[in-house]
């Protein structure tokens, strides 16, 4: 008896912001993603349209069937005004989606903006190996953040992208970790 393995699907992660969505795809296996881009949108709903339809057209693109959206909690692990922003985008989002097959998983993300900076910067501040000039430029704009200045928007866009990789890559991890302990549990239980 001979069973059919589906084909792997990549799976597309949003960093959702009020001003810019920042996207990730992951690779075909469902085990690394990468920043793909980052979407400029305006509060008004013609921005907002213009973000679900070019998120769509990611989602054709890829042939994806799972749109992973990150869910910003304030400090105490609270809904914040950025909360409510991204669940109400989410609902359009999804509302679009649904016709198509298309789910979205909401996970718990925090600080991954400031995480995705430190992430591309070494205990010295010191860029790392192959990535320097674009490694050296986040660098730059972080040391910028901490003194006050408004870092480039070119560079809060990258930020955005990786923060959505980031994102992406916490949900691959946990469904991956999931599926192994499954596998390891005693059948009956």
């Amino acid at each position: 008896m001979s069973t059919t393995i589906p084909p792997a699907e990549r799976i597309i992660g949003l960093d959702v912001g009020t001003h810019r969505i920042g996207v990730a795809v992951s690779d075909e296996q469902q085990i690394i993603a990468s920043p793909e881009a980052t979407l400029h949108i305006s509060q008004k709903n013609d921005g907002i349209d213009e973000g679900i339809r070019e998120i769509l057209a990611l989602i054709q693109h890829y042939g994806t069937r799972r749109v992973v959206v990150g869910l910003p909690r304030n400090m105490k692990g609270e809904r914040g005004v950025q909360a409510v922003w991204t669940e109400q985008f989410v609902e359009r989002l999804r509302a679009t989606l649904q016709p198509l097959n298309v789910y979205i998983s909401l996970i718990d993300e925090q600080l991954t903006t400031a995480q995705a900076a430190r992430t591309f910067q070494s205990p010295r501040g010191h860029a790392r190996g192959a990535w320097s000039a674009e490694e050296t430029k986040v660098q730059q704009e972080t040391r910028n953040r901490r003194r006050g200045k408004q870092p480039a928007k070119e560079g809060r866009a990258t930020l955005d992208a990786r923060a959505a990789a980031l994102i992406l890559q916490a949900y691959l991890d946990r469904r991956r970790h999931r599926a192994t302990t499954d596998e390891r549990m005693p059948s009956g239980q």
